[in-house]
């Protein structure tokens, strides 16, 4: 038997520190985690602490299937692990000075909220082992549910020496060698980043407002809140397993790629790339740009930006429109129509990194701009047009893209304009 600890602090304090590590940097991108932790100190304020034990935890904040063997998968013990360093790890850097502190005690599965200097007593509950040690994955076998079996492929492809010239058959062409020069056998990793949308889960349900990319932004929608209370429960989850199919598209095309030329090629969701990752390595974006605040941030200095269903010019040239407005065909409402993409390559966050963004709103606009990227064609186009008087490419630069889809699938592609952009 080992103590489990009831704090004198107020609801109201408690949830002020929920909410504080639920936002803060260290729990950024970790959506099982905050999923975890607010379902437990929810159990706790509500009074419902007697009430968790690994199964319920597993099912409800996990998302296990119902009736999964806990003996059998240790999924609830490893995370309970690994939150209980992450608070650790929040309090010792990020609010050392917090007045109530969340504690999971060894042995428990109940959060203690600890105000400081504070004794608080102990109650009697039973022993929870502590989990096995966790096998660690490559960040390249990246497990989801849409495109598995693509994502597969890719994990999967078969060893090609670093100076290959063939791209699944098709030579390196000297302007595909030059738009790509600054991924090609860099000694910094390139990380290619794809969003998983967000699902929430409503007991063992999970579903989908398209409209809604934020947690922060769920209790605004009536679809999602109508289907809480159908299901009278009392907590909505975050769910991130599901990837596009334009996402899987677009990374596999540019894995196809880049494969054969940077050995150092790693893939890996949206939501779970954190700060080291975007200061460490190169980044090719296909996420959405309103729910990445760095990726936000970045876009918002340029002179082109992309508002969903237009792209905005903000220093027109002689004969450019002030906006290229898409144009969706109205005889085939199943996402056909055409589009304009943007495509921004700019500096990271630190000296020598780089950022590609080919993030866009909707489903299918990625892999239209990884087509556009990767097809020799369409990338002799974009080359002639911007290619500097020494034959290189500029270094940073957003290229506007007007793309034609058919039945969600991009059928015409071509250059607009683009613009250079500074180094800072």
């Amino acid at each position: 038997m080992v103590p489990v600890y009831q704090s004198q602090a107020t609801n109201e304090e408690k949830r002020d520190a929920l909410n504080e590590v639920l936002n803060s940097a260290t729990l950024a991108r970790t959506d099982r985690l905050k999923n975890l932790l607010r379902y437990l100190c929810e159990a706790e304020i509500e009074g419902r602490g007697a009430e968790l034990n690994e199964y319920s935890i597993g099912v409800q904040a996990l998302g296990q299937p119902a009736g999964y063997s806990p003996a059998e998968n240790s999924a609830v013990r490893s995370r309970i692990h690994e939150l209980r360093h992450r608070l650790d790890k929040f309090y010792s850097t990020e609010s050392p000075g917090a007045p109530v502190r969340i504690q999971l005690l060894k042995g428990t599965y109940v959060p203690s909220f600890v105000r400081s200097g504070e004794v608080i007593a102990p109650v009697v509950e039973a022993p929870v082992a502590d989990p096995a040690p966790r096998r660690v994955w490559p960040a390249i076998a990246v497990a989801f549910a849409a495109g598995a079996l693509v994502m597969l492929a890719i994990v999967r492809l078969p060893a090609v020496a670093p100076r290959a010239k063939t791209v699944a058959g098709t030579p390196w062409t000297p302007e595909l060698e030059a738009v790509w020069a600054p991924f090609l056998e860099a000694k910094v990793p390139l990380l290619v980043s794809f969003e998983s949308r967000l699902f929430v889960r409503i007991g063992s349900v999970a579903v989908r407002d398209w409209s809604v990319d934020e947690m922060a932004r769920v209790e605004s929608s009536p679809r999602l809140m109508g289907i809480k209370e159908l299901f009278h429960q009392p907590q909505l989850y975050e769910n991130r397993n599901y990837a596009d199919f334009g996402a899987v598209q677009a990374a596999f095309a540019l894995s196809r790629l880049l494969g054969t030329r940077n050995p150092r090629l790693i893939l890996k969701r949206s939501s779970g790339v954190g700060p080291d990752d975007t200061q460490d390595n190169d980044v090719i974006f296909l996420s959405k740009p309103s729910t990445d605040p760095v990726l936000r941030q970045l876009l918002a200095r340029g002179p082109f930006v992309d508002e969903r269903l237009r792209v905005r010019n903000l220093d027109p040239r002689a004969g450019e429109p002030a906006e290229w407005v898409a144009q969706p065909d109205p005889k085939d409402p199943d996402r056909s129509g055409t589009r304009y993409l943007l495509i921004t390559m700019m500096p990271g966050l630190r000296p020598g990194r780089r950022f590609l963004s080919l993030a866009c709103f909707n489903s299918e606009d990625p892999w239209a701009l990884a087509e556009y990227m990767t097809n020799p064609e369409h990338v002799k186009e974009m080359y002639g047009k911007m290619r500097l008087a020494n034959g290189k490419m500029p270094e940073f630069y957003q290229v506007v893209v007007k793309a034609v889809f058919r039945a969600q699938s991009p059928v015409q592609l071509e250059y607009v304009t683009h613009r250079v952009l500074a180094g800072k």
